[in-house]
């Protein structure tokens, strides 16, 4: 009975993930994870039964319900304003029509309304899935909107020629036997939270150039942030203003490359659901290159296709130089946690024979998707939710080795581990010292990196900073 219960948690768990990161509910779980390390999926739980009780029984309960109703489609109306194509205008504008003829209904039938005790309740209900229902259909199809995917994409990222790239560092060599100092430094952030420029807030993903120059996506304070090698403070690069709203603002982006060819970053701009071009020397600052996609991770290979993430869908999509449609690598078979299937892909990291390996959040594994295969192979983790050595708990960033060594952001174990190819289970090698912001503690890491010498950068989002940990060439 206890293992039944265990494994429905699980399903409840894996169906709410989705809605734990949408727009604009999954920054506010981001934040409260940070300071808590409580998991997205349960603070959602929690905040929806308190609620739902209060819709129930609770004092002004009709205020309460009219409220969210009105605020919950506002982030999509205003982004609609300024970003079309981003979200469906029709739609909306049912919406708002349905919105306002049940309260004309409601002022002449206010008393009725009350006698009926889960009244407030259902209404609550009925709109937040009226708005998430219509977004699903806009967003999920076999069809995979190819006509606007492709004008944005023939636009944007369709060249003739290849591109020289500043990818990963895809060719780092480490021995299976490498350590890292247990102490690490801090080289970005590190301040406390804010968006001051020596401050980061809740950091996700990372960049590291030939130079050290870090580049990481501060989500919270909506901007992609320059940290060079030394330096006390950081520089904004993209984003960063007081506005959220229009095509040259960002909102929450989790992961950043560079194409040096082009002078531009590549940013996945989570919160307005979309992939963005910004050129940094360059008129146009910045272009939508894949429109409606709830992205979390980017990469490039050396032949310049995109790879990303699609947490919508369960999958990750590549997009090539020349082809006006993605082409789906990993995942794509809805959310699950069978060998074809992903559940809430985070990071992905391509090795040079085309392999791609993913974070697996949901499933709390890595999984291997040779090129052109049909389904993917356990790297790491894959025995459920755990802290032990065989186990890993919402893993986040991703690096492998040529060698094929796996080495994960454990996020919520707090810890960095490495797994080497075909082991059972993996070695720690930062972190895993108690959540803390001492220099051999880390607090929900998402990303991670390493530059040329095999140094190793962390994000270490709980405590708003980005720490290296030198490699220990003294044995």
């Amino acid at each position: 009975m206890a293992e039944i219960s265990k494994q429905c948690c699980r399903k409840v768990k894996n169906k709410l993930m989705p809605l734990c990161f949408e727009t604009p509910l999954g920054l506010l779980l981001h934040i409260i994870e940070m300071k808590t390390g409580v998991e997205p999926a349960i603070t959602f739980i929690v905040l929806s039964g308190f609620i739902s009780i209060y819709l129930i029984f609770g004092w002004c309960n009709d205020f309460v319900c009219n409220f969210i109703g009105l605020i919950y489609p506002v982030y999509p109306s205003l982004w609609t304003v300024q970003s079309p194509g981003s979200f469906d205008h029709k739609k909306l504008l049912n919406y708002w029509i349905i919105y306002s003829s049940i309260g004309c209904i409601e002022y002449f039938l206010h008393k009725l309304c009350d006698l009926l005790l889960f009244y407030w309740f259902g209404k609550c209900v009925f709109l937040i899935w009226f708005l998430k229902d219509e977004r699903e259909l806009s967003t999920v199809g076999t069809s995979f909107e190819s006509e606007a995917i492709a004008a944005y994409t023939a636009e944007s990222i369709l060249v003739s020629q290849k591109i020289q790239l500043s990818v990963p560092l895809r060719s780092t060599i480490l021995n299976r036997n490498a350590k890292w100092k247990k102490n690490g430094l801090t080289v970005a952030g590190g301040n406390g939270s804010g968006n001051d420029l020596n401050q980061l807030f809740a950091p996700f993903g990372i960049f590291v150039d030939e130079n050290q120059t870090v580049y990481i996506a501060d989500s919270i304070n909506n901007r992609i942030v320059e940290w060079k090698n030394g330096e006390k403070k950081g520089r904004v690069v993209a984003g960063g203003g007081d506005s959220l709203i229009g095509e040259h603002m960002l909102y929450g982006p989790m992961d950043v490359i560079i194409d040096r060819k082009r002078n531009s970053f590549i940013i996945a701009d989570t919160g307005k659901r979309r992939v963005i071009r910004w050129h940094y020397q360059n008129d146009i600052q910045s272009e939508t290159i894949i429109p409606n996609i709830d992205c979390r991770g980017i990469t490039i290979d050396e032949n310049g296709s995109i790879y990303v993430t699609d947490g919508d869908r369960h999958q990750v999509t590549r997009y090539d130089i020349g082809n006006n449609e993605g082409i789906i690598v990993a995942g794509g078979n809805g959310a699950g946690d069978a060998l074809d299937q992903l559940n809430i892909p985070y990071s992905i990291f391509v090795a040079q024979d085309h392999s791609v390996y993913v974070s697996d959040g949901g499933n709390h594994r890595v999984m291997k998707w040779i090129n052109g295969a049909k389904e993917g192979v356990v790297v790491a983790g894959g025995q459920r939710q755990g802290e032990s050595l065989s186990q890993l708990n919402y893993p986040r960033g991703i690096v492998v080795d040529q060698s094929g060594t796996v080495y994960v952001a454990d996020h919520l174990n707090g810890r960095v581990m490495r797994w080497l190819k075909d082991a059972e289970q993996g070695d720690i090698i930062a972190g895993g010292n108690g959540g803390g912001d001492q220099d051999n503690q880390l607090l929900n890491v998402t990303g991670l990196a390493f530059d040329k010498q095999g140094n190793l950068y962390i994000v270490d989002m709980g405590n708003s900073r980005v720490q290296m940990f030198n490699i220990d060439y003294s044995d």
